[in-house]
């Protein structure tokens, strides 16, 4: 009885095995055509689509390229200001009350980003912080490819995680995203004036 308990298990572990030989297969094939897809297309909306579904997928790469280069090169996409706070110089956003600050002079990496926000003196401030992932997609502007502050690169938050990678917004294609803490980026420090 316990011999064919034993086979009995045995067998299950080599169908489950099989079951996600084939679920891996599948995936594969489902990314290798979707960046194939992407390649052909090669448009914002398509490589952001792509990242959404496979961020880890064998394109991820090609696509945030792409769409970092696309950002950049659109001087004729110009939409209505009224869609867009003022920032130069910090600002708060009416809907949630919190204060940004103006843009970082440069990119930087995670820590000099987080340490940039905690020893800033703007505006009469220096209770900045580098903003969450939650706080920081409140300034994303739905359907319009910026933040509310006309913002398109890409910007830190201070969400962080152990393997010592951290989420950041990339404002042009409304894309979260999660880099190596050596990576590069923008930041608008925030303040909670609540």
């Amino acid at each position: 009885m316990k011999n064919l308990s034993f086979t009995f298990i045995i067998f299950l572990i080599f169908v489950f095995a099989g079951c996600m030989q084939n679920e891996v297969r599948q995936k594969t094939e489902d990314d290798s055509k979707a960046c194939e897809y992407a390649q052909k297309a090669n448009n914002k909306k398509v490589w952001a689509n792509y990242l959404r579904k496979f961020p880890q997928g064998v394109c991820a790469f090609i696509a945030k390229s792409e769409l970092e280069k696309q950002s950049n090169v659109n001087p004729n996409e110009k939409e209505m200001m009224s869609d867009f706070i003022p920032c130069e110089t910090g600002c708060t956003d009416p809907e949630t009350g919190y204060m940004w600050s103006s843009i970082s002079p440069f990119d930087m990496d995670w820590n000099q980003a987080y340490r940039y926000c905690s020893k800033l003196n703007e505006n009469g401030y220096s209770d900045w912080k580098l903003p969450t992932i939650q706080v920081l997609k409140t300034i994303v502007l739905p359907n319009k490819w910026k933040s509310k502050f006309g913002d398109t690169n890409r910007f830190w938050s201070s969400t962080h995680y152990l393997n010592d990678r951290a989420k950041d917004i990339v404002f042009s294609i409304n894309l979260i995203d999660e880099n190596s803490s050596s990576h590069k980026a923008l930041v608008r420090c925030v303040r909670n004036t609540k």
